[in-house]
């Protein structure tokens, strides 16, 4: 189990992650605070949707007033790479840096770092986020096709062993047995794994696992507030509705 702040992921109830996704410093802080209203769990900023999100002192101080609209709403530190489905097109060595120097100068509760960075690189993040008190959460995605049952288990297998305190996995599924293969192998890691997993299938098609985590194990979904973040995400209100209905 980890622990953001107030929330615990991993005690057995799926929480609500809603993305910040606003281009602007504005549109950001508008988000937050209609974000701060009981309609999630957890905020993550959409770091690479920012534009600015190349100038770190920027990052720092939009982060600043983020912390201060959000109260105790753990958020999640996010810059999404071109190669995972995201917008910041620089190279791994000026994603890995912005990275850095965000952790050392920015304030937020968890940070996504990419395992197709490699392990190396990974590592080192790690290393500097638990320096600092920032929980962890490796992540992969893809968005062509649903890797086999045993790839994907290795695939998070391949994050704990790197350090991290929670393991994420995104695939897009082509058929209803990818949407199941994807529940199968959440379900065996989370059986055999030590940390919280979130995972999910996307797009229609795989929407019914971002509500299944009472019989995947993952222990978070996404839900949209306005602009989704990546297919096949519900509304928040919508999704609140469904989780309260599943875990009452």
């Amino acid at each position: 189990m980890v622990r953001l702040r107030n929330v615990e992921l991993g005690d057995g109830d799926s929480k609500i992650i809603v993305p910040i996704t606003g281009a602007t410093e504005e549109k950001i802080i508008a988000q937050a605070k209609e974000l701060n209203q009981g309609i999630c769990d957890l905020a993550e900023w959409r770091v690479d949707l920012f534009e600015k999100h190349h100038a770190v002192s920027e990052i720092v101080k939009v982060a600043r007033k983020l912390r201060d609209v959000l109260g105790d709403m753990p958020f999640i530190f996010t810059i999404r790479t071109k190669e995972d489905g995201g917008k910041f097109e620089g190279t791994n060595e000026e994603y890995a840096e912005t990275v850095r120097k965000f952790l050392l100068e920015g304030e937020c509760d968890a940070c996504d770092i990419e395992l197709a960075k490699g392990k190396p690189l990974v590592q080192s993040l790690l290393e500097v986020a638990k320096s600092h008190g920032v929980k962890t959460i490796v992540s992969s995605h893809s968005f062509d096709k649903t890797p086999t049952v045993d790839k994907m288990i290795s695939i998070l297998g391949e994050m704990q062993s790197c350090g991290a305190d929670i393991a994420k996995l995104a695939v897009m599924p082509k058929s209803i047995q990818d949407v199941l293969n994807l529940m199968i192998a959440s379900a065996k890691a989370f059986e055999n794994l030590n940390i919280p997993l979130i995972t999910m299938s996307m797009g229609k098609l795989g929407a019914f696992s971002r509500v299944a985590g009472l019989l995947t194990g993952s222990c978070a979904t996404f839900g949209s507030y306005g602009q989704e973040s990546a297919p096949g995400q519900y509304d928040c209100r919508d999704l609140k509705k469904i989780m309260e209905m599943l875990y009452e």
